[in-house]
């Protein structure tokens, strides 16, 4: 049975999205300018569901940490568990800036892979395929056009998902769980599944999205753009495990799904200063959500990861 959940390379699938994207704000609000005063380094996550665009930032706990930075977390609702200051807020300003980010994910085969705060600076990674370069202009020439606030720090070939990956966990320890299901009866049928029977798929927001907005691939096909749609669906275990995630302020920084009829799993790369939070939703949703038959299949480190994936076949 493991060999039904692991049957493709997952990276070998993502590089198909060949071109990444490198563009970064430096909004000088407060709280920018607090990161920038105090050295603040963390993940970010971006929310759209609501009538203003949403950030979330999680970085680590210190016992260094000033008491003038203690006080202006608490201003801003910051949450402290695990060792981890989780903030969830409202973005004021450079509103345009993030509306770009919005319409870059329009981009049919746009995947977020990266996004965080450094130094009072928000820096965002992109990856997509080479047929979609146009739009992709079309939206950043447009952004520039209205603001100066957005700096395109890269536009090219993507150096590949492994590297990307590397620098994410050089920058904070990843955890990667698989989990595997049994969707319940009329969860496959075409209505609910739009792509057939036998896919992978990666997530375009890891974070933050109600619904499953993403790419996917399909290894059995020839060439050209018939391996890959974008498409938006939902299911009642992912809305579950976001809403969890969101409620507990647990970032994602990818999430990638594969589909073998009746089978399914899930692959969802985290922080591994959240990874003992995750577990708890995971065990939740045993419960909550048994009709599903969840299975934690494994939880390992980044680099264990892809030293899996690459001993599978495409």
């Amino acid at each position: 049975m493991l060999e039904i959940y692991r049957s493709n390379n997952q990276l070998n699938l993502i590089d198909r999205l060949d071109m990444k994207l490198s563009v970064s704000v430096a909004p000088g609000t407060e709280f920018s300018e607090m990161s920038q005063k105090f050295g603040i380094r963390g993940e970010v996550g971006f929310s759209f569901s609501k009538k203003l665009p949403e950030i979330s930032l999680a970085f680590p706990n210190s016992a260094e940490q000033h008491l003038e930075l203690r006080i202006f977390f608490q201003k801003f609702d910051a949450i402290e568990h695990g060792g981890v200051w989780r903030i969830r807020r409202e973005v004021q300003k450079a509103i345009r800036e993030l509306e770009c980010i919005r319409s870059l994910l329009e981009v049919k085969s746009m995947v977020l892979v990266s996004a965080w705060l450094s130094d009072g600076t928000y820096h965002v990674e992109l990856i997509f395929h080479h047929d979609d370069i146009g739009a992709t202009s079309r939206v950043l020439l447009e952004t520039v056009r209205d603001t100066d606030g957005l700096k395109i720090d890269y536009i090219g070939p993507s150096p590949g998902i492994k590297e990307i990956l590397y620098s994410l966990d050089s920058r904070n320890s990843l955890s990667v769980f698989e989990i595997g299901l049994t969707p319940p009866e009329g969860e496959t049928e075409p209505e609910n599944n739009p792509c057939g029977d036998r896919w992978s798929r990666i997530g375009k927001m890891p974070f933050g999205a109600e619904k499953i907005n993403a790419v996917y691939f399909f290894p059995d096909s020839v060439t050209g753009t018939n391996w890959l749609c974008q498409a938006v669906t939902s299911n009642a275990f992912v809305s579950y495990m976001n809403g969890k995630m969101n409620k507990a302020r647990i970032l994602a920084l990818a999430r990638i799904y594969e589909h073998n009829k009746p089978n399914f799993s899930i692959t969802t790369i985290l922080p591994k200063t959240m990874s003992q939070e995750f577990l708890s939703v995971v065990s939740e949703s045993a419960i909550d959500m048994s009709d599903w038959k969840p299975v934690l299949r494994s939880i390992v480190g980044i680099k264990e990861w892809i030293k899996l994936q690459e001993t599978l076949k495409e």
